[in-house]
């Protein structure tokens, strides 16, 4: 089921939702001015952080974002795929992939 909203839609391509645990594709933007969500790029979420893109901090600094985003524990989050590319892949354990469309939904800047 998809969650109504601009990304709606793109957010789909990027999640993907088993029982209790949900896949997320990330486009890593390290080095980055503030941390935020930016946007849905090629069926990943856009995920800028200023941590360096140097021995694991940007992608310590994603997984806390997405921690704090989705609302659950960082212990949660799990990196699976693409610890030195800009496209990771994000297991998310505990959660319905309703609720992080909609959490990231809410999350991501409007469009305009």
């Amino acid at each position: 089921m998809s969650v109504d909203g601009p990304y709606s839609g793109e957010l789909d391509a990027a999640i993907r939702a088993s029982r209790d645990r949900v896949t997320l594709r990330v486009w890593a933007k390290p080095g980055a001015s503030r941390d935020g969500l930016v946007g849905v790029r090629n069926g990943h979420v856009e995920v800028a952080v200023t941590a360096p893109a140097d021995r694991g901090k940007a992608n310590a600094a994603i997984a806390a974002l997405l921690a704090r985003v989705l609302r659950v524990s960082r212990g949660d989050i799990a990196l699976v795929a693409g610890p030195t590319s800009r496209r990771k892949l994000f297991a998310i354990d505990g959660v319905q992939g309703d609720d992080v469309r909609a959490a990231l939904g809410q999350g991501l800047p409007p469009r305009g």
